[in-house]
């Protein structure tokens, strides 16, 4: 019977700090994912905990109080 590991492959380097990554041997696995290359080829691995998402905020502003406030009035 295999180990569980056998089945998980090696980390890539985006890996590198996240807390889900553990030592399976010979390389480092990630006990989340098994193929770790997949779920980063598509960008940024959504489970990766040494990432920050930035999120944008957008404010609306009036057209009319923006010229009104840009004219001193």
């Amino acid at each position: 019977m295999a180990t569980a590991s056998a089945a998980f492959q090696a980390i890539v380097d985006q890996c590198n700090g996240c807390e889900r990554v553990t030592d399976g041997g010979a390389s480092s696995v990630c006990n989340t994912y098994t193929s770790p290359a997949h779920k980063w080829s598509l960008g940024s691995c959504n489970l990766a905990s040494h990432v920050k998402i930035e999120v944008k905020k957008r404010v609306a502003v009036n057209p009319l109080k923006a010229s009104k406030k840009a004219s001193g009035g």
